[in-house]
């Protein structure tokens, strides 16, 4: 059964089941802790760089409503996330608001790395919503999904240190 299958089955027969997944990921950027945390704090910049999430509105200064890509794009979620913890440069944390159509918590440490600049510590949950579908097509889905946030994670390093993310599109592919 493919991920397609599966979202075609969810949808079919209605079956209301979740699964959560937990996502830890490191990595150091060449920028201080100011830099990188005013990168984080501004939520409406991250669709440029984390592709897993294609819209943000900013709702208030600390409520906001993104749209979240499931891989393949069988589907989008929308949550309403609020910043429930912001210490300047040092750690930021959100959770999604009632009425969300996916659960979901995180939080991004921010630690001083000397000479290597910033290390930045992301912390997800998200309890999405899956049917039925254990075993084999949760844990793909949920490695699938956390392959996509720590790549998400490496273009925000990109667009931190060179304010672009390099890409491939468009560009000739070598084959006749």
């Amino acid at each position: 059964m493919t991920l397609l299958d599966a979202g075609i089955f969810i949808d079919l027969f209605g079956i209301v089941n979740h699964m959560i997944m937990n996502i830890q990921a490191n990595l150091s950027v060449n920028k201080t802790k100011a830099e990188a945390y005013q990168l984080w704090r501004k939520v409406e910049h991250y669709p440029f760089f984390l592709k897993h999430i294609s819209n943000v509105s900013v709702v208030s200064d600390t409520v906001s409503e993104w749209s979240i890509k499931i891989p393949n794009e069988i589907d989008v979620f929308r949550i309403r996330v609020e910043t429930v913890m912001d210490e300047v440069n040092e750690h930021i944390g959100w959770q999604s608001l009632p009425g969300s159509q996916m659960e979901s918590v995180g939080n991004v440490k921010f630690t001083d790395a000397g000479k290597f600049g910033t290390a930045i510590h992301v912390s997800l949950t998200y309890h999405a919503p899956i049917g039925e579908l254990r075993g084999p097509i949760s844990k793909l889905l949920n490695e699938t999904f956390e392959k996509l946030v720590k790549e998400d994670l490496k273009n925000m390093k990109r667009y931190l240190e060179t304010g672009e993310i390099p890409t491939t599109q468009g560009q000739a592919s070598g084959k006749n």
